[in-house]
């Protein structure tokens, strides 16, 4: 019985092994990412090109972070402002939009989809946190 499940283990190896292999072939193979125009894709380019990184800018503060990405290069994060909070962000064709709060001094995105909408939390003005999701209004 020790021996059977000494093989056992060795084939998950050997599986988990081929299947990183095989995930690694279709990488290379997989075509470039391709944006619409005026949209910088992170590591995009041909397999001569350096991948880059695209500065997204702040929201008046020192620091911001990217913490989603969906297929049409919108990207959805967390800024500090000039004020020394910290909101969500949508980034899109080159333009950083302050998600605001809920009343609160905090928001912080989690997720972006394909349509833009954006899922995180934030402070209420009785400092309460809470899920929200939206989408900013166009002005």
């Amino acid at each position: 019985m020790f021996v059977s499940r000494l093989a056992d283990v060795s084939r998950r190896r050997r599986l988990v092994a081929a299947l990183l292999v095989l995930f690694g072939i279709l990488a290379l193979l997989t075509p470039q990412l391709v944006a619409p125009a005026g949209i910088p894709v992170l590591g995009a380019g041909t397999a001569a090109a350096e991948p880059r990184a695209v500065d997204l800018g702040t929201l008046g503060g020192a620091s911001s972070r990217a913490v989603a990405l969906n297929g049409l290069g919108e990207v959805a994060g967390d800024s500090e402002t000039s004020a020394g909070a910290t909101h969500a962000f949508r980034w899109a064709m080159g333009r950083m939009t302050d998600l605001g709060t809920l009343g609160g001094a905090d928001s912080h995105a989690v997720a972006i989809n394909a349509s833009g909408d954006i899922a995180g939390y934030a402070q209420t003005s009785a400092h309460s946190g809470g899920p929200c999701c939206g989408r900013p209004v166009a002005a």
